[in-house]
């Protein structure tokens, strides 16, 4: 049986990214463009085995404090339908 290697093909826009641990060597994800909003954030990010995935990160201590108000919440749901959209 022969096997040939491919190399992963980030959609257009994603970089890879540099392994944190040795940064000399390229980590297994690129990293995608993201979006930033009224206390929120959403970054992108690829790998070949789970595709595009999306993280929405709230900025100020938002972990801690749990919640996004109802019009950061929509603003940030525009967003991402919008890159959720483009990445389909």
């Amino acid at each position: 049986m022969n096997h040939t290697t491919t190399s992963p093909v980030a959609p257009e826009g994603f970089i890879q990214a540099m392994d944190a641990l040795q940064p000399d060597l390229p980590a297994e994800y690129f990293d995608g463009p993201s979006e930033t909003g009224d206390g929120w954030r959403i970054e992108t990010v690829f790998t070949v085995e789970r595709g595009v995935e999306f993280e929405l990160v709230p900025l100020n201590g938002g972990y801690s404090l749990g919640v996004l108000s109802a019009s950061q919440a929509l603003e940030a749901g525009t967003a991402l339908a919008r890159l959720a959209t483009k990445y389909a």
